[in-house]
Parts: structure tokens; sequence; C-alpha cells
């Protein structure tokens, strides 16, 4: 008996419409975090966090499309792009003088 996937629809919508509101946030944020002399990094986490998430789960999801199924496409997705957000997160605390954790 052979099962039939329907591709995660629901999910790329829903996790790229909270990328996109996180990124307005995080764009949003930005600017005064550069501008503020104690460089307070809990505004710029959350919305980094968030738009973190959604990027894993649109990820995740659009491999769950493209045939992997169950959690191993969820899995890659967190290795991948997670390791891209402390790249990321770790060049902007190097470029703000806060150096790395």
């Amino acid at each position: 008996m052979t099962i039939y996937y329907g591709p995660p629809t629901f999910l790329i919508l829903a996790a790229f419409l909270s990328a996109l509101a996180c990124g307005t946030a995080l764009a949003a944020v930005l600017p005064y975090f550069v501008r503020d002399p104690k460089r307070n990094m809990g505004r710029v986490a959350l919305p980094y966090v968030g738009v973190v998430i959604s990027s894993i789960v649109f990820v995740g999801a659009g491999l769950e499309t493209l045939g992997f199924y169950g959690n191993l496409g969820y899995i890659i997705a967190s290795g991948f792009v997670g390791f891209l957000a402390v790249v990321v997160w770790g060049n902007l605390l190097r470029e703000y003088g806060q150096g790395l954790p």
C-alpha cells in the first residue's frame, strides 16, 4: 500500500508570514540597536529568534515537499539554518563590539 502525502502548504505559508512579521520587527529594531550606546541585545534577540525559528519551519516544510518525510527534513533544516544563524549572530556581536559569547 502506498501512502501519498500532500505538501505542507499551510506550514510553508504560516512560516513565511511569521518570518515576514519577525523580519519587519527586526528591521525596525536594528537601527535603534546600532545607535544605542548600551547595545541592549534583548531588543534584537527576540525578533531574530523568531526569524530563525520561522526559517527552520519554512525550510523543513520545503524539504518535506521534496521528499524528506517525517522529521528528517526538519532535522536537516535545523542544522543548516541553525549554523547560519549562529554565524550571523556572531558577526553581529563582533561588528558592534560585544565580542563572542
